[in-house]
């Protein structure tokens, strides 16, 4: 028996010291996991703080890296042009085998499972191209691109997009180096970077290519820090070909007369032409007695617009300059067609102007056969009658928007535009009572004073007493009740043809009959 007591008592101190390792491990487990945790939540945050710290050119790495993978797969890639295809007659888009032996033949492969053939494009008369994708494993038949040369594909192309070259721009002359290295250098600055609002530090280099000669221009090559300054010196640079000149005229010391020329080079982009148009909307049309003559290259403005005749596609350029013409109510008077029968040269003048455009027969300088030398005649209002609308439109010049511009707040700033708005109208336009009348409304004039002589009529009567007076009220209380039965048959009759046409007219005026309110039935009349 003792022996069995002492056996249970070291059971019994084996289950506590499992017990008290057990414990251990779990709070040591439960550290390590709360541990990891902190850890995984250490980096988790460092990930997103270091979100804004990856490239914006990012994704376009990413694309290149995808051309070249795709190019990549290219590679095996054949397409052999007039190879005859198989003179069965039978004509399939896996009719091929003339192709596979060629190819066989000239690549020494002896397995023509290795090539797999397709011919592109529809049967015809000439051989179709012939698509052949060789393996991998065949040697030499195309060259397949490492990820080292990948990657330094990609460096290299972030690199050059840094680079701008700029031809048949001047150089220097001087004999030494160094100096037309400054010179070139100098030139850009003054004459390029302000143009894109840069400065001379995003300039890493100017170099001339090729050798030195006197009699020829070399290309300039600049080296800038970022390709964004790079991009914004080309938008620059290319907008130095749009040209616009303008003057204005004051014939006999009251008529303002604005004539503004304008050039926009061919192919120009559609933001071009959103910009001038924008800018002459901005400074120079304030009078309304405008001119505007040029060369805008929107052939598609005459087809679209004018012809009426759908193309393949929609000119954005023409969609602007007819929004432009609209806005500012201009319009064009130019139709006048070149020796291709286009139309590039356009008039825009003033819709109060008259303008007549002919063909000149003596020009003065030499014709260009793409723009017809034109003889403007333009007719001037020299006087016109003022009205309320010219007082308003010249307030609503010499109003200063920009205050109004300048609010963030979408609603203050549509009520600040309203305000002004309305005190115009306040100030300019006149204001009326509306009068309404306590007659039906199918009383008409003609009973309204037959009524009122009654009443005047009976007055007379009950003052005098004539009997001569009380037959006259009489015959006019039988002749008001006859016009009155007439007019209200009318009445209704209209009423009832004119309600098909709006039904909710009705209910709106037997709501109203309850507020006194009859402007409704009037417009169903």
């Amino acid at each position: 028996m003792p022996k069995c007591n002492i056996n249970l008592m070291q059971c019994a101190g084996l289950e506590n010291l499992m017990q008290t390792m057990i414990d251990t491990l779990k709070t040591e487990f439960l550290n390590a996991i709360e541990q990891l945790k902190t850890q995984f939540e250490q980096k988790l945050n460092e990930l997103f703080s270091n979100k804004s710290n990856i490239p914006d050119d990012l994704d376009s790495e990413t694309i290149l890296i995808d051309e070249l993978a795709d190019r990549q797969s290219r590679a095996g890639n054949i397409i052999p042009y007039n190879l005859p295809e198989s003179g069965n007659g039978v004509f399939s888009q896996n009719n091929y085998l003339d192709g596979v032996k060629t190819i066989q033949k000239g690549l020494e492969i002896a397995d023509k499972d290795k090539i797999h053939t397709l011919r592109l494009g529809r049967p015809g008369v000439n051989p179709r191209p012939l698509k052949q994708h060789v393996a991998a494993d065949v040697p030499d038949a195309g060259k397949k691109l490492s990820d080292d040369e990948i990657i330094n594909e990609v460096e290299e192309r972030n690199k050059r997009a840094t680079n701008l070259t700029l031809l048949n721009l001047p150089g220097p002359n001087e004999n030494s180096a160094e100096l037309r290295k400054t010179s070139d250098l100098s030139n850009c600055i003054t004459t390029i970077l302000p143009d894109a609002n840069a400065d001379n530090t995003s300039i890493l280099s100017c170099v001339r290519l090729g050798k030195f000669n006197k009699e020829k221009i070399r290309p300039l090559r600049i080296v800038f820090t970022t390709s964004q300054l790079a991009l914004q010196v080309v938008k620059a640079y290319q907008r130095k070909d749009v040209d616009l000149i303008g003057i204005s005229l004051t014939l006999n010391d009251q008529l303002k007369l604005n004539i503004i020329n304008v050039y926009l080079p061919p192919g120009s982009p559609t933001e071009y032409y959103d910009v001038i148009f924008e800018y002459l909307e901005n400074n120079c049309l304030l009078s309304s007695n405008t001119v505007i003559v040029g060369d805008f290259n929107i052939p598609q403005y005459y087809v679209q617009m004018v012809l009426n005749k759908a193309l393949n596609y929609i000119s954005s350029s023409s969609i602007f300059l007819r929004d432009f013409l609209n806005v500012n109510n201009l319009r064009q008077c130019n139709f006048v067609l070149n020796s291709n029968t286009r139309l590039l040269d356009l008039v825009l003048i003033s819709d109060n102007l008259n303008c007549t455009v002919s063909r000149n027969e003596n020009p003065l300088v030499t014709e260009d056969q793409h723009h017809p030398s034109l003889s403007l005649t333009l007719g001037i209002p020299m006087s016109k009658k003022v009205t309320i609308t010219d007082y308003i439109v010249h307030c609503v010049i010499s109003i200063d928007w920009f205050r109004v511009m300048v609010i963030t707040n979408v609603n203050e700033a549509l009520d600040s535009f309203y305000d002004e708005i309305f005190n115009l109208f306040n100030t300019y336009i006149p204001k009326s009572t509306v009068r309404t009348s306590s007659y039906p409304m199918w009383f008409t004039p003609t009973i309204i004073d037959l009524v009122k002589k009654k009443q005047q009529m009976w007055k007379r009567f009950k003052k005098f007493g004539y009997e001569r007076d009380l037959m006259q009220v009489n015959s006019l209380r039988k002749r008001i009740k006859n016009d009155i039965k007439k007019e209200y048959t009318n009445f209704i009759s209209l009423a009832e043809h004119n309600i098909k046409g709006d039904p909710k007219n009705l209910w709106k005026d037997r709501v109203n009959r309850f507020t006194g309110n009859s402007e409704s039935l009037r417009r169903l009349l």
